[in-house]
């Protein structure tokens, strides 16, 4: 009896114990990826846009591909990077626009998306972004950013100081339009994309046109992983490969046609 007991015990412990290691693995092959505001189409408010984004889905193809779970967990702009460090996530987005961050990361090679900024103006503004002296004498309307360049982030800072530039800290694109729409400001600056995607969802299109504002150079997003994480190197090489996979089995220009996107292939 004490034998059948201790036996009982011992394939107990033993079950627990694989359950516990089971249960570890796949903690440690999860995805993890730090999501910030919405930005739309590339990472979207399911609830209200009723898309993930294409981001989002990007990477959760190529972790489905290899056998990984995905999850979202919320974090704040600021804070993606000690969020990535901690290993509260595990991938982040970083813009090659941004040297410092991407020097901070161990980063794929494929860029997961390309992102153009543009202007939004009333349709009787003819304006075009190309340098500073095109925004003298005009409000302008800004999301707060950490990959910004230094001169350009310089002039946002003065311009807040001079009631230049008025700042969203909020990411709120909505906000933003109806700040235009009301007169606050002249010129609402933000990436193309989101910009045309939320000018329709709110019902502005009459009312605003989006102008492709060459001050800034295109920008390219790369999945980018901790270099405190010691799976980071295989973890950049499998989005890599899985974005290629993706581009050659023809099922990313599938997911791009959903938001009405284009390959960026071939431009970085």
């Amino acid at each position: 009896m004490l034998r059948g007991n201790s036996g009982v015990s011992y394939v107990c412990l033993g079950l627990i114990c694989a359950i516990s290691l089971f249960s570890r693995q796949i903690e440690a092959e999860e995805l993890r990826y730090g999501r910030l505001y919405p930005y739309c189409p590339y990472t979207c408010d399911f609830e209200k846009d009723g898309q993930q984004g294409l981001v989002i889905d990007i990477m959760m193809a190529v972790t489905a591909m290899n056998g990984m779970t995905y999850r979202n967990v919320p974090v704040p702009s600021k804070r993606k990077f000690t969020a990535l460090d901690s290993d509260f996530s595990n991938v982040t987005t970083v813009w090659s626009t941004n040297k410092e961050a991407m020097a901070s990361v161990v980063s794929a090679e494929e860029a997961i998306v390309a992102v153009r900024w543009g202007t939004a103006t009333r349709k009787d503004l003819n304006f075009t972004f190309r340098t500073l002296e095109d925004l003298k004498g005009l409000i302008l309307i800004s999301a707060a950013s950490t990959d910004y360049s230094q001169e350009f982030e310089k002039f946002l800072q003065d311009g807040r100081k001079s009631g230049q530039v008025l700042m969203l800290f909020d990411e709120n694109q909505e906000r933003g339009l109806k700040l235009l729409s009301r007169g606050r400001g002249d010129v609402y600056l933000y990436g193309m994309d989101p910009l045309e995607y939320r000018i329709k969802k709110s019902g502005y299109s009459d009312e605003f046109k989006i102008t492709y504002a060459p001050y800034f150079p295109t920008a390219y997003v790369y999945p980018g992983f901790s270099r405190n994480n010691p799976k980071a190197q295989e973890y950049a090489a499998m989005m890599t490969d899985g974005i290629r996979e993706l581009r050659r089995t023809g099922r990313l220009a599938k997911m791009l046609a959903v938001y009405g996107l284009t390959d960026w292939a071939g431009d970085e």
